[in-house]
């Protein structure tokens, strides 16, 4: 598997950034990053971050009007 990006830092190392996508249908609802960062041929470190999408949370914030009665 091949890195999404590699990200050179200050220190000499390199951070290779992996996406993990979860759908749940044609929605993706959580995106991991991993990153994984190495220096002359060995891994020094590791960490991960989640986000939700943006166009989740505009889901969750307009819900659909509940006294409309022609979606029932």
């Amino acid at each position: 598997m091949l890195p999404y990006a590699i990200h050179k830092q200050t220190d000499g190392s390199a951070e290779y950034e992996y996406i993990e996508r979860i759908s749940l249908g044609t929605e993706i609802i959580e995106e991991n990053h991993y990153f994984l960062r190495a220096k002359k041929g060995k891994m020094v470190g590791k960490r991960m971050n989640q986000a939700t999408p943006p166009s989740l949370c505009y889901d969750l914030i307009y819900d659909e009007d509940p006294s409309d009665r022609d979606q029932y």
